[in-house]
């Protein structure tokens, strides 16, 4: 990296006028004259960035890089793809790899949210790429964005890029760490361009427990499930009496007792007609069943007749 006395005039390590410079630049280039060379196409000086200061050289470098992250292109090098994933990851990639069914279920299940956390982290390995291309190591690249997404001195786009990355809602923390980016990295290097590389960079989405999957659920509707229609507090604490009375002998379930928040999130997912199976009979009951159109297309004319019981009028 060469650079000029304009170019170099203030920053850190070196005399703030152009003159001054000059002259300390020259000072530091006849001890190493290679050091020092015309720039092409004019009459200035140039200087290599290894005969200046340290902090003048940190500074240069600095500056370089953040040149590079603020314009958004792609990197031109060719990523070659890699088996360095951790071994679940490795094995999902070889998977989707050999059915690719299973790879556009994968992608065909994203939320629109999962997808964007997927493509904020390819721009974040992208930006890494980019910083190897300029002569940076890998590592030296990942510390690099790391520490600036913390300090927040990144540019406007890879900001918020590093805030959707970390897919995590509410949180406090600033920027992305250097282990989560390491992994994004290896991923973005193992994967093909495209639903590939979403599917693999997308995080985990927590489904929501079926009713049916809830254990102790039975067993809390057995107390619900009331002709005299008990209140849900009141279901709860006959169910909780219970409970503690079955597991007496064993302190860690009788501890794991469901909680009444528990129960009521458990009894929100369930529909009507379930929630009010056993505490209605008759026609309350068959309010809450599902209206069922009958298909009369199959029966012959006068295949059937509806009386009402009382009179039948010719």
């Amino acid at each position: 990296m060469w650079s000029t006395v304009s170019e170099l005039a203030g920053c850190a390590g070196v005399p703030a006028t152009e003159r001054g410079c000059r002259k300390f630049l020259d000072n530091l280039a006849s001890k190493n004259p290679s050091m020092r060379r015309k720039r092409t196409g004019t009459k200035a000086f140039e200087y290599h960035i290894d005969s200046l200061p340290i902090v003048t050289q940190e500074e240069l470098k600095n500056r370089y890089y953040k040149e590079i992250l603020s314009t958004q292109q792609v990197s031109t090098k060719e990523t070659k793809t890699s088996s360095n994933i951790g071994s679940s990851d490795n094995g999902k990639l070889a998977l989707i790899r050999q059915c690719p069914a299973l790879l556009e279920r994968e992608v065909g299940s994203l939320t629109d949210k999962q997808k964007e956390i997927a493509d904020a982290r390819a721009v974040l390995a992208m930006e890494v790429e980019k910083l190897r291309d300029a002569g940076m190591s890998r590592t030296a690249a990942v510390n690099y964005i790391s520490i600036e997404s913390r300090k927040g001195t990144l540019p406007a786009h890879l900001l918020k890029a590093a805030e959707m990355a970390n897919a995590r809602k509410g949180s406090s923390r600033a920027g992305v760490g250097t282990r989560s980016l390491q992994e994004w990295l290896t991923i973005f290097e193992s994967t093909k361009p495209g639903v590939e590389r979403m599917a693999m960079l997308a995080p985990g989405h927590l489904k929501a427990k079926k009713p049916e999957q809830i254990t102790w659920l039975p067993a809390f509707l057995a107390h619900w499930r009331n002709r005299k229609g008990p209140s849900l507090r009141e279901a709860y604490r006959d169910f909780q009496e219970e409970w503690s009375v079955i597991y007496a002998d064993q302190p860690a379930m009788a501890a794991a007792c469901p909680s009444y928040d528990a129960v009521r999130r458990a009894m929100e997912k369930l529909p009507r007609r379930e929630k009010a199976r056993g505490r209605v009979s008759g026609s309350a009951a068959l309010a809450y069943e599902c209206f069922q159109k009958r298909d009369w297309s199959l029966m012959p004319v006068n295949g059937c007749w509806i009386a009402d019981g009382k009179s039948l009028e010719m």
